[in-house]
């Protein structure tokens, strides 16, 4: 979880749902948030890929999506240690309506695969 003097205005109304869905899933769930302009994760829960903030974003792995999707995925991702995880990213705006952020959630479906 970020600091909350490092949390962005935009992201500040969404931390609540990121607080919620790792609390309904962990330890089987990770949400990252990015900020699509600096291409850095801006807030982590539960980061079970090992991530951190200020890391790069890469969202140039992400999959192919429309110009105006609010919703990308799910799809599949494979975390370092070889678990297999499904992942969805939505789409944050910022107070003028313009795609601001993503908040990927992870969810490691390992378990579910045994």
């Amino acid at each position: 979880m970020p600091a909350k003097s490092s949390v962005p205005n935009w992201l500040e109304p969404h931390l609540p749902v990121c607080e919620a869905i790792v609390a309904l899933f962990a330890p089987l769930a990770e949400v990252a948030v990015h900020d699509i302009r600096r291409d850095r994760v801006v807030g982590i829960w539960n980061p079970i890929s090992k991530r951190k903030v200020g890391d790069r974003s890469l969202i140039d792995e992400l999959p192919p999506y429309a110009e105006d999707a609010r919703v990308i995925g799910p799809y599949p991702k494979v975390l370092a240690d070889g678990r297999a995880t499904t992942a969805v990213s939505v789409v944050l705006h910022n107070a003028k309506g313009a795609p601001r952020g993503l908040l990927c959630i992870n969810f490691d479906r390992s378990p579910l695969d045994e």
